[in-house]
């Protein structure tokens, strides 16, 4: 190959040199493609042509500073390299930190205070409903003391976690507060006991990680009531939960109504309220908690973690990375993510352009070096990730949804997109938006303003341009696969032409990366 190209430049320069008369030193384009093989080389730079404006008008050669050692620049159809700004977009559930056992005993606390006949099932499979008391949980953890005996519902909590990936993430406000996870909840509950026990104390990969122990039917087996179920009936497995959701959430919302003041009513507004008074309950900012780390893990997010990579610049004294932005779930958990963003070992300095959400915060912003942590609405975030940028202000931003305008996650991201298509601080550079969520159904949902142009592929990673943009900005979506991603979800998302699969190895280099990249060059 490299002799036919060594042949096909000397017939070149025979055919010019006949014709024209010029000599090869005159040609530098030849010189060139001479040099095909060192053009594999990282450290290659064209060679200064000995005559000016004699290269093709594809190529030109620009000197850079003297003061600095360097080659010269590439520029393309005039263009010279250009910095690409890379603003991250990170969803903190499931992709920051890993929420679902937190939330898993979160709606079975939940499921208790809506339907308070759920007592009697949760006895008959081993089940203590004093466990799951949530205002006796948080109480244990400023104490110290860890009655809970979590053996005993460890396979429900496993189960939930299963299903996360449907019950806890979503574009929906309802699923992102957990609404779908307590029914969930009351859902598996009343599936197990229509066995009576004879999956109790099954062993396997499945069974023993999916149903009660043996010790939960007690030395009796006539204490759990079979007079409900059938031969042959069974729970439902993980794998046939996950593929009737959507029917089955509906049916539980039918069959099991809530008891408000002696009537039947919809749960749903009981459980929104109960959900409220859960997270608000969680505000356990700048009070003394124990170290005991299953009642942690059991109230708060447990960080990944790469979330210090993401959160934190450790080649900038720990400064906080300014072209992060981080997506809460719901407005609700506002506190609850605050404590657990507390627990990574940092004090925070909160400061807010909100209002309402920010009333029954118990903040001491009395000592020094702490963290700030900007909470700002969604129509606010760009505005302030500008102005964090101007005044060179190492600020966290925590984005907060407003779920009384039915303010999805989809929503949201398309609120900043557009917002950085038509507003930069730098200029004459390129904004690159990488979406990094752990909820498919919200990615999907993203695909809507991009356009149906097909995404460019660069460097293994597919870029979407948006339509009618101001300052040339893209746009990136990425599943996070370290989280409960279903492999059906995997498969889907890998399959999209609008969509990445991020591991956790990809995920801390593009963080860590600083990314300096050339406008597409048009050869003729």
């Amino acid at each position: 190959k490299m002799y036919a190209i060594h042949r096909l430049s000397f017939i070149l320069w025979a055919i010019s040199t006949l014709a024209t008369g010029i000599s090869s030193t005159r040609v530098p384009f030849l010189a060139f493609v001479s040099n095909a093989k060192r053009r594999h080389s990282s450290k290659y730079r064209p060679i200064q042509p000995s005559a000016p404006n004699t290269l093709p008008p594809f190529l030109s050669l620009q000197p850079k500073d003297k003061d600095k050692d360097s080659d010269n620049d590439i520029i393309f159809n005039g263009w010279s390299p250009q910095t690409c700004n890379e603003i991250f977009l990170l969803a903190m559930e499931g992709t920051l930190a890993s929420t679902s056992r937190s939330r898993s005993f979160m709606s079975i606390c939940a499921a208790l205070k809506v339907w308070p006949s759920l007592q009697s099932p949760m006895e008959t499979l081993g089940m203590n409903p004093a466990d799951f008391d949530w205002e006796n949980v948080i109480n244990q953890l400023q104490s110290g003391s860890d009655e809970n005996n979590e053996e005993t519902y460890s396979w429900l909590l496993q189960k939930m976690e299963a299903l996360s990936s449907i019950a806890q993430q979503g574009n929906d406000p309802d699923v992102l507060l957990g609404v779908d996870s307590v029914l969930l909840a009351r859902l598996l509950i009343e599936e197990q006991l229509l066995d009576g026990g004879r999956s109790n104390g099954c062993n396997g990969k499945y069974g023993g990680k999916f149903h009660p122990p043996s010790s939960a039917s007690g030395d009796d087996e006539e204490e759990i009531d079979t007079s409900g179920s059938k031969v042959g009936s069974r729970p439902l497995t993980v794998g046939e939960l996950f593929a009737n959701w959507h029917e089955l959430k509906h049916v539980t919302r039918n069959k099991y109504p809530a008891i408000v003041e002696g009537k039947a009513k919809d749960p749903l507004p009981e459980i929104r309220k109960v959900l409220r008074e859960m997270f608000s309950l969680t505000d356990l900012l700048n009070r003394d908690i124990s170290d005991a780390k299953i009642l942690k893990d059991k109230i708060f997010a447990s960080w990944f973690p790469q979330a210090y990579d993401a959160i934190f610049d450790y080649q900038n004294d720990m400064n906080v990375r300014q072209n992060t932005m981080i997506f809460l779930g719901h407005e609700s958990q506002l506190s609850w993510a605050l404590s657990s963003l507390s627990l990574m070992g940092c004090s925070l300095n909160i400061a807010s352009d909100l209002e309402e959400e920010c009333k029954h915060l118990d903040v001491n912003t009395t000592t020094n070096n702490k963290t700030k942590v900007l909470l700002t609405s969604t129509k606010n975030a760009w505005r302030n990730h500008l102005q964090r940028l101007r005044d060179d202000d190492p600020s966290l931003l925590l984005v907060v949804p407003d779920s009384s305008i039915d303010h999805s996650h989809s929503n949201s991201i398309r609120q900043i997109v557009m917002d950085a298509s038509r507003e930069n601080i730098t200029p004459n550079a390129t904004n690159n938006i990488c979406v990094v969520h752990s909820s498919l159904d919200v990615l999907k949902e993203c695909k809507s303003f991009v356009g149906d142009d097909v995404p460019v592929l660069s460097q293994g990673i597919r870029k979407s341009k948006l339509p009618n943009d101001d300052v040339s900005s893209t746009v990136t979506f990425f599943l996070s696969d370290w989280c409960n991603v279903h492999p059906s979800q995997y498969n889907y998302a890998e399959m999209d032409p609008w969509l990445n699969v991020l591991s956790e190895e990809e995920f801390l280099e593009l963080i860590s990366a600083k990314i300096v990249e050339a406008p597409y060059a048009e050869v003729l």
